[in-house]
């Protein structure tokens, strides 16, 4: 292999790892217009004092885990064999791993924002704010070393890609005895 067809191959390999990791983010922004349009329930039965919203939430993300885990393994499934990354056992569980608990984060925080504010504007606005600017500041069309010293705190939610950069690459290209 050449040093362009292996450069040509990093460039896909991070292109899909990105795509893969943007439509599981936009996914889990549905949940915030399910919590908003679940709010007057929820007000409701915090003044009569029958459940608190602490015990709502964690209801709501345990309720979810087994249909999430059903949908991102088939999404992973379909993404990961079509694509053709690295087939073993190991780098495809830990793909789906790290796929799914970006899932389950990001689905907890657009979840803190629909019960964080009690105006629905305001939290779609702090919604449509962090999705496209975690997007831009993930590491793939800004790389963290050119970013600002001051925006350091945004490549956090960007430590998926980076994981599965590292693994696809080194599963991929440095062959083990």
């Amino acid at each position: 292999m050449t040093i362009d067809a292996g450069l040509l191959m990093l460039q896909n390999i991070n292109s899909v790892l990105f795509v893969t990791l943007l439509v599981i983010s936009l996914d889990t922004f549905v949940e915030l217009p399910a919590m908003m349009l679940g709010r007057p329930v929820l007000q409701k039965q915090t003044r009569y004092r029958l459940y608190r919203p602490g015990a709502f939430a964690l209801a709501n993300t345990l309720a979810d885990i087994p249909f999430s885990a059903v949908k991102i393994l088939i999404y992973d499934i379909i993404i990961y064999f079509m694509v053709g990354l690295y087939r073993s056992a190991g780098a495809f569980f830990t793909f789906h791993l790290f796929n799914y608990l970006t899932y389950l984060v990001l689905q907890s925080l657009f979840r803190a924002f629909g019960l964080f504010f009690s105006n629905a504007d305001t939290a779609f606005r702090i919604g449509v704010l962090f999705l496209p600017t975690s997007v831009l500041y993930s590491g793939f069309m800004i790389p963290v070393f050119a970013m600002k010293r001051w925006l350091f705190w945004l490549v956090r939610p960007s430590s998926s890609f980076t994981n599965l950069k590292l693994i696809e690459i080194f599963t991929s290209f440095v062959v083990l005895p």
